[in-house]
């Protein structure tokens, strides 16, 4: 695939609508100006093949650089050294000597009366490979994100130590203390449209460009990566702007977010109505449980038992198996209990029955969030102030999730589906010239799996073709929101994207390891495939087949 340059599209920032929306040019004084007079003097593919790429640009020249409202805040050099401590991620890390800026689209006063700023970060190691990285937040966002390129820590080595330019973005808004599970800023409309999609817009030209000016010719290729509601990001660039990168990685990705807060709100109701203090609804022992009870019924199926559930959409568990048939014990489950699950499980319904959201998986990992949800700790905090706050038109900073009406409420998300949701499915300028790797963790029991499968499945339809030339999507048993759980959740989404896009080797298989199954390997096969046991050591990837 050619340069941005050569694209003269947003790839690279030049010819595009998005490009002269966002970044019409990096005005700069002095010797800056023969570094970007390519980028200036907007003519075209053409110039840019024709014009000798001018000298790399000292970091700290950068700062002199602006455009409209575009502010560069720092630029310095950084030497080699341990990376710096962020919620603990990367923590340690010897980072590579690089360029780093921080940068912001003006602040601006909300309608609250708050100062809001799209902000975002950018690292450009020394020894450059060519290629740029944006890379997706977490959460509401809000946050000033440091950019190595770690997918929360799960990528190792980061993709700056690889050698990749890296950038995030706050999306558009300052939370309090740097907390990414505010909602309060989602009062602001403008807040609420920037954390959408004008955020990744605007910065992805923005950092493009400087990134060209820094090197003196502009990344070969471009990548977006991110899970949660980076995943989110990464599926929404495919669908608003095809023609921005190479390939892209979504993790399990919060795409719905406007039906995903419901959801979770309605979870945090069913457990609230039988917590006990200082308990919760389900103990662990409770939930592992249910846990076991669903792998004692579908483990078996992929031909291994090995406590790994391969092929959740014919897992037939009930757990209504394990009711206690006198009091409650440690060894099963209350009535009161079981009918909960069930409900959460289900999720709300529509006016005619219909859950508005895909059930949830039973799977292998114990969640032990939903033990302590109803015992305000960070997790229902999160599930309330993304309804309160965000999915709800207008908002209701004092909505209880005991308060929502169901299915009433759902007409109030409308508007906000419209501006933030990634669920659409005709994707056929992106597919024409770039490549998507979903994956997705069974055991997240906060985005069901079975959603990002009925996406995919959609894909054909929707955008015609064979859907396997240029997307696929990878499902994770026994792994929980990104990463954790009993699972093989250990692998390199970012190699095997760079390996199609750029040697075009299609991933048939992702290998995968993972902590809490020291010596294990199993292949993460492309959905609908499944990871079937054929013979051989149980220990090694090798002994399985995806079909």
């Amino acid at each position: 695939m050619t340069s941005f340059l050569q694209m003269g599209s947003a790839r690279g920032g030049l010819a595009s609508p998005a490009g002269a929306r966002s970044a019409v040019g990096l005005w700069v004084g002095g010797t800056m100006a023969s570094a970007l007079a390519l980028f200036l003097a907007g003519t075209g593919p053409a110039s840019a093949q024709a014009t000798p790429s001018p000298p790399a640009t000292a970091c700290d020249r950068l700062k002199q650089m602006a455009d409209g409202d575009l502010h560069v805040l720092e630029a310095r050099e950084v030497a080699a050294g341990p990376a710096a401590a962020f919620y603990g991620e990367d923590q340690g890390r010897k980072m590579p000597a690089h360029c780093l800026i921080r940068a912001s689209f003006g602040d601006r006063r909300g309608v609250d009366g708050r100062t809001y700023a799209i902000r975002f970060e950018l690292r450009m190691p020394a020894a450059w490979n060519g290629r740029f990285l944006f890379e997706g937040g977490g959460n509401m966002d809000g946050v000033d994100w440091p950019a190595y390129g770690s997918l929360f820590s799960r990528l190792s080595p980061t993709a700056l130590e690889r050698g990749f330019a890296v950038v995030r973005t706050n999306g558009g808004h300052i939370s309090p203390g740097n907390e990414s599970t505010d909602g309060s800023w989602a009062i602001d409309q403008q807040a609420r449209i920037d954390y959408g999609y004008v955020a990744l817009d605007k910065v992805a030209i923005a950092a493009k460009r400087i990134v060209a000016a820094h090197y003196g010719k502009p990344a070969a290729k471009s990548y977006f990566i991110g899970c949660s509601n980076g995943g989110r990001q990464a599926m929404l660039v495919t669908q608003r702007f095809p023609d921005y990168f190479d390939g892209v990685v979504a993790g399990n990705a919060a795409f719905n977010l406007t039906r995903i807060a419901p959801r979770l709100s309605w979870t945090t109701a069913q457990l609230s109505r039988i917590s006990r203090p200082g308990v919760g609804a389900f103990t662990k022992v409770d939930l592992k449980l249910v846990a076991d009870g669903a792998v004692k019924r579908c483990d078996a199926l992929d031909g291994l038992a090995d406590g790994l559930i391969q092929d959740i959409a014919a897992c037939k568990f009930d757990p209504a198996v394990l009711q206690c048939k006198g009091p409650k014990t440690a060894t099963c489950l209350s009535r009161a209990q079981v009918d909960t699950l069930k409900r959460i499980v289900t999720g709300p319904v529509d006016a005619q029955g219909k859950p508005y959201y895909k059930p949830l998986p039973y799977d292998s990992t114990p969640a032990f969030w939903a033990g302590a949800a109803a015992a305000d700790t960070r997790a229902p905090s999160l599930f309330m102030d993304t309804m309160r706050y965000f999915a709800l038109t207008p908002p209701n900073p004092g909505l209880d999730a005991l308060d929502i009406r169901f299915p009433d409420v759902f007409a109030s998300l409308v508007s906000t589906a419209g501006v933030i949701d990634a669920e659409g499915s005709f994707l056929n300028s992106f597919a024409s010239r770039s490549k998507l790797i979903i994956y997705h963790g069974t055991s997240d029991y906060s985005l069901s799996a079975f959603e990002i499968t009925s996406w995919y499945d959609r894909l054909a339809h929707d955008t015609g073709g064979k859907t396997q030339d240029w997307a696929r999507l990878f499902l994770v048993p026994g792994m929980m929101h990104c990463e954790g759980g009993r699972a093989t959740d250990d692998f390199d989404p970012l190699t095997a994207i760079q390996a199609w896009v750029e040697q075009g080797i299609a991933p048939d298989r992702i290998v995968a390891t993972g902590k809490t199954l020291p010596g294990v390997s199993r292949p993460l096969c492309p959905w609908p495939k499944v990871a079937r046991y054929r013979g051989g050591d149980p220990a090694r990837a090798e002994s399985f087949d995806c079909d």
